[in-house]
């Protein structure tokens, strides 16, 4: 190989039917971030993770509720007003 490190995409994923044109991306810096497709730019920044946000989903039955997961061992849910804490750990 060229020994170039591989850069990692961070998943991104559109928001359902109902809510809009979004987008949410999670990233390295801890950070969630909602974009708007349809006027290009970012909305809203969600912060609260203490590690790497690796894994996000829209929640497909109530629009504007979000899932994220981090490398941090903590599931949050963010909601239009909050987020609440849902803590994780691995198995033995």
């Amino acid at each position: 190989g060229s020994g170039a490190a591989a850069e990692q995409e961070t998943p991104r994923w559109e928001a359902p039917a109902g809510l809009g044109s979004f987008i949410a991306s999670g990233s390295e810096d801890h950070n969630i971030y909602i974009w708007s497709t349809r006027h290009r730019h970012l909305v809203r920044t969600l912060t609260g993770h203490e590690d790497v946000t690796s894994s996000i989903s829209w929640n497909p039955r109530l629009p504007g509720l979000l899932a994220s997961a981090s490398d941090d061992s903590t599931v949050k849910i963010w909601g239009r007003a909050s987020s609440f804490d849902v803590c994780y750990q691995q198995p033995p």
